[in-house]
Protein backbone atom coordinates (compact mmCIF):
# COMPACT_ATOMS: atom_id res chain seq x y z
CA UNK A 1 0.00 0.00 0.00
CA UNK A 2 2.72 2.03 0.85
CA UNK A 3 4.49 1.99 -2.77
CA UNK A 4 1.37 2.55 -4.36
CA UNK A 5 0.99 6.07 -2.49
CA UNK A 6 4.48 7.30 -3.13
CA UNK A 7 4.59 6.06 -6.93
CA UNK A 8 0.98 8.14 -7.39
CA UNK A 9 2.90 10.96 -5.29
CA UNK A 10 5.30 11.01 -7.22
CA UNK A 11 3.08 10.81 -10.30
CA UNK A 12 1.32 13.58 -9.28
CA UNK A 13 4.39 15.56 -8.63
CA UNK A 14 5.64 15.17 -11.73
CA UNK A 15 2.36 16.24 -13.45
CA UNK A 16 2.88 19.28 -11.24
CA UNK A 17 6.20 20.39 -12.15
CA UNK A 18 5.63 19.31 -15.91
CA UNK A 19 2.43 22.03 -15.92
CA UNK A 20 4.42 24.54 -14.01
CA UNK A 21 6.30 24.58 -16.54
CA UNK A 22 3.93 24.92 -19.54
CA UNK A 23 2.42 27.70 -17.70
CA UNK A 24 5.77 29.47 -17.55
CA UNK A 25 6.52 29.11 -21.10
CA UNK A 26 3.13 30.13 -22.08
CA UNK A 27 3.39 33.31 -19.84
CA UNK A 28 7.15 33.98 -21.16
CA UNK A 29 6.02 33.84 -24.54
CA UNK A 30 2.82 36.20 -23.79
CA UNK A 31 5.30 38.61 -22.25
CA UNK A 32 7.91 38.68 -24.66
CA UNK A 33 5.29 39.99 -27.10
CA UNK A 34 3.46 42.19 -25.27
CA UNK A 35 6.90 44.12 -24.08
CA UNK A 36 8.37 43.67 -27.73
CA UNK A 37 5.26 45.93 -28.81
CA UNK A 38 5.44 48.23 -25.92
CA UNK A 39 9.21 48.68 -27.56
CA UNK A 40 7.57 49.64 -30.29
CA UNK A 41 5.71 52.17 -29.08
CA UNK A 42 8.51 53.89 -27.10
CA UNK A 43 10.32 53.91 -30.33
CA UNK A 44 7.67 55.27 -32.34
CA UNK A 45 6.78 58.12 -30.04
CA UNK A 46 10.63 58.78 -29.81
CA UNK A 47 10.60 58.48 -33.34
CA UNK A 48 7.92 61.01 -33.29
CA UNK A 49 9.39 63.76 -30.85
CA UNK A 50 12.88 63.93 -33.03
CA UNK A 51 10.28 64.39 -36.20
CA UNK A 52 8.70 67.13 -34.20
CA UNK A 53 11.95 68.81 -33.07
CA UNK A 54 13.30 68.90 -36.16
CA UNK A 55 10.02 70.56 -38.16
CA UNK A 56 10.32 72.89 -34.84
CA UNK A 57 13.45 74.41 -36.44
CA UNK A 58 13.06 73.77 -40.16
CA UNK A 59 9.09 75.99 -40.14
CA UNK A 60 9.02 78.76 -41.48
CA UNK A 61 5.87 79.62 -39.53
CA UNK A 62 3.19 78.16 -36.94
CA UNK A 63 1.16 77.15 -39.38
CA UNK A 64 3.88 74.86 -41.13
CA UNK A 65 4.46 73.72 -37.54
CA UNK A 66 0.75 72.78 -36.59
CA UNK A 67 0.84 71.15 -40.08
CA UNK A 68 3.46 69.00 -39.38
CA UNK A 69 2.72 68.16 -35.96
CA UNK A 70 -0.81 67.02 -36.80
CA UNK A 71 0.80 64.88 -39.12
CA UNK A 72 2.99 63.44 -36.99
CA UNK A 73 0.35 62.82 -34.23
CA UNK A 74 -2.44 61.27 -36.73
CA UNK A 75 0.68 58.67 -37.96
CA UNK A 76 2.21 58.27 -34.19
CA UNK A 77 -2.13 57.60 -33.27
CA UNK A 78 -2.17 54.65 -36.56
CA UNK A 79 0.74 52.97 -34.78
CA UNK A 80 -0.67 53.15 -31.47
CA UNK A 81 -4.13 51.50 -32.86
CA UNK A 82 -2.22 48.66 -34.85
CA UNK A 83 0.30 48.12 -31.95
CA UNK A 84 -3.19 48.30 -29.45
CA UNK A 85 -4.94 45.48 -32.43
CA UNK A 86 -1.71 43.66 -32.25
CA UNK A 87 -1.90 43.09 -28.36
CA UNK A 88 -5.33 42.45 -28.62
CA UNK A 89 -4.61 39.51 -31.06
CA UNK A 90 -1.62 38.46 -28.64
CA UNK A 91 -4.04 38.35 -25.59
CA UNK A 92 -7.09 36.64 -27.80
CA UNK A 93 -4.32 34.12 -28.65
CA UNK A 94 -3.01 33.13 -25.23
CA UNK A 95 -6.60 33.18 -23.66
CA UNK A 96 -6.78 29.85 -25.91
CA UNK A 97 -3.56 28.59 -24.54
CA UNK A 98 -4.17 28.93 -20.92
CA UNK A 99 -7.42 27.90 -21.41
CA UNK A 100 -5.88 24.56 -23.51
CA UNK A 101 -3.15 24.16 -20.41
CA UNK A 102 -6.24 24.19 -17.91
CA UNK A 103 -8.34 21.43 -19.23
CA UNK A 104 -4.93 19.53 -19.76
CA UNK A 105 -4.25 19.92 -16.23
CA UNK A 106 -7.81 19.17 -15.21
CA UNK A 107 -8.10 15.66 -17.12
CA UNK A 108 -5.06 15.28 -15.65
CA UNK A 109 -6.53 15.78 -12.31
CA UNK A 110 -9.47 13.62 -12.97
CA UNK A 111 -6.99 10.47 -14.33
CA UNK A 112 -4.77 10.96 -11.61
CA UNK A 113 -8.10 11.07 -9.05
CA UNK A 114 -9.59 8.06 -10.92
CA UNK A 115 -6.50 6.24 -10.51
CA UNK A 116 -5.68 6.40 -6.79
CA UNK A 117 -9.15 5.67 -6.18
CA UNK A 118 -9.43 2.48 -7.72
CA UNK A 119 -5.94 1.45 -6.74
CA UNK A 120 -7.10 2.09 -2.86
CA UNK A 121 -10.34 -0.07 -3.43
CA UNK A 122 -12.76 2.80 -2.46
CA UNK A 123 -14.36 2.74 -5.60
CA UNK A 124 -15.77 -0.74 -4.60
CA UNK A 125 -17.20 0.36 -1.29
CA UNK A 126 -18.84 3.14 -3.46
Amino acid sequence: MENKFFAQWESYTKSAIASGKELEAISAKVLDQLVEKQLDLVNGAVDTSSKFYSAISQAKDYQDLIAEQTKLVSGYGEKFLTAAKQATEILTASRDEYLAWFEKGMNSVYEQTQSAVSSTGLAAAA
